[in-house]
């Protein structure tokens, strides 16, 4: 016959609660311990990098058109323009290319081709406008010359008077908001 023997082995009951014990000591230790090094602070990056990191020489393609009165010997006028900017870390000032090709309608009833291209120096400032990179490009007053196919042609110099523009970044284009009527927008070249 079996004996029952007389067991001085602890109750399953207290054997949980000792085990729960003895793993909260080992989790109070170990939150104790020393913390690892504090999260390094989000780095943000300014506009003059975000625009930069995008590329440094930036172009825009645009179009101008218009009709002249009276006296002009000018009837109307097509204009293909190129801007091409190249920006440089750092720098407060920028080399502009402008090249244009044009068609000109005579009253007479003459057409008149002609082209050019110069490289200017513009002021450039950084900042953000509503929470975007954001570029203002700002130059002075120029007149250049035009090469016409027509010797002697009635075309008066090419003009470009001082202006001011701002273009905020939107994914990889400079798109031009300030002022209301500025048609660029420039992409990346590079």
């Amino acid at each position: 016959m079996l004996r029952a023997r007389a067991s001085s082995a602890v109750p399953p009951s207290a054997l949980g609660t000792r085990w729960l014990a003895a793993f909260s000591c080992a989790l109070a230790f170990a939150c104790a311990s020393a913390a690892g090094p504090p999260p390094a602070a989000a780095s943000v990056e300014g506009p003059e990098a975000a625009i930069l990191r995008i590329a440094s020489f930036w172009e825009a393609r645009y179009a101008d058109k218009g009709l002249r009165s009276s006296p002009s010997p000018i009837a109307s006028f097509d204009r293909q323009l190129v801007s091409r900017l190249e920006l440089t870390q750092g720098q407060v000032t920028a080399t502009e290319s402008l090249s244009f090709e044009e068609r000109f309608s005579l009253r007479d009833g003459q057409a008149v081709h002609c082209s050019g291209r110069f490289d200017i120096q513009i002021s450039v400032r950084y900042g953000a406008r509503a929470n975007e990179p954001a570029v203002e490009l700002e130059w002075p007053a120029s007149e250049r010359p035009r090469d016409c196919d027509v010797p002697g042609a009635p075309i008066p110099e090419f003009e470009r008077p001082a202006g001011r523009a701002r273009f905020v970044l939107r994914s990889d284009q400079l798109v031009g908001v300030e002022p209301a009527l500025e048609k660029r927008t420039f992409l990346p070249v590079e």
